[in-house]
């Protein structure tokens, strides 16, 4: 997983080749696929494996109550999305849609996941708006962590102001009026 990553990082998705990272790994092409099913099976479990580590990050930021607020919020989630790479830095757009289509059952999967996840985090909310609906919110998130793949239709000049934007009105959204 840490040599795809890495891989990713280095030239992007097309230029991942499994038989360099199995190569690198110390195991044969043939063995990498007794593992997974495919490039698109293998680079959709690392996409797992960043969400875990941001589902972290936000247990981390609700940990302490004393400094979340609608503007620590928000603060997060532009640093999220707009500073810090994700994993959909390193995807187009058409490289999700391929990865996607191929996993539909897990992208189902998952979509219900971050559902479930939502609803955990949020109940550590104190001041939560009691109207939430968390697959507004899981879309929100999905659309600005798409936002970073989507290179190529949208104006680069105003990434950062968009992501802020989006993270505003989500924490906005979120957060009950007054906190």
């Amino acid at each position: 997983m840490k040599l795809g990553l890495e891989a990713l990082e280095n030239g992007g998705y097309k230029a991942a080749s499994i038989e360099a990272i199995a190569r690198q790994a110390g195991i044969a092409k043939g063995t990498f696929y007794n593992f997974f099913q495919s490039k698109e099976s293998f680079f959709f479990e690392i996409m797992l494996l960043m969400r875990d580590k941001n589902r972290q990050e936000f247990f981390e930021l609700i940990s302490d109550k004393a400094n979340l607020n609608k503007e620590s919020f928000e603060d997060f989630l532009f640093r999220r999305y707009a500073i810090s790479k994700n994993i959909y830095h390193y995807f187009t757009t058409d490289e999700l849609n391929i990865i996607f289509r191929k996993m539909p059952e897990q992208l189902s999967i998952t979509n219900i996941d971050s559902t479930n996840f939502a609803t955990e985090l949020f109940s550590h909310i104190e001041s939560i708006n009691t109207e939430i609906n968390n697959e507004v919110v899981v879309n929100i998130m999905n659309i600005m962590g798409s936002y970073s793949a989507d290179k190529e239709s949208l104006y680069v000049g105003s990434r950062e102001d968009t992501i802020r934007f989006l993270a505003k009105s989500l924490a906005s959204y979120i957060f009950e009026e007054g906190n």
